[in-house]
């Protein structure tokens, strides 16, 4: 396989990954009408108990801290992760699933 099909490949892939994850998403919890970057979020919280700094979530989503800051706000607001003071570094804000989050993050992974 040369290097231009491998690539026209891999783009394949990406673009019926994210349409399985869009139909996923709307299909599994259609009340919440979660962006793909904010399921980002929430794979990347839900992958450790203690969840994340918010640091590690903006390195793992490649985007900017004031960004994540943001989403991460919004996807408090829904219920969906719980934002507090980090408890082994006191100047870290940790982040993690809520109760609802986690579920939502199940719900999307079974079907």
């Amino acid at each position: 396989m040369t290097h231009r099909a491998t690539v026209d490949a891999l783009e394949r892939l990406v673009v019926a990954a994210v349409a399985l994850t869009t139909r996923s998403l709307s299909a599994a919890r259609p009340e919440l009408d979660l962006t793909l970057a904010q399921w980002r979020v929430l794979l990347v919280l839900g992958e450790a108990e203690n969840g994340a700094t918010v640091s590690q979530v903006a390195g793992r989503i490649g985007v900017t801290l004031p960004a994540t800051s943001r989403q991460l706000r919004r996807l408090e607001r829904r219920g969906l992760v719980e934002i507090g003071q980090d408890e082994t570094d006191r100047r870290a804000t940790r982040v993690r699933l809520s109760i609802e989050g986690r579920a939502v993050r199940r719900d999307v992974i079974a079907f």
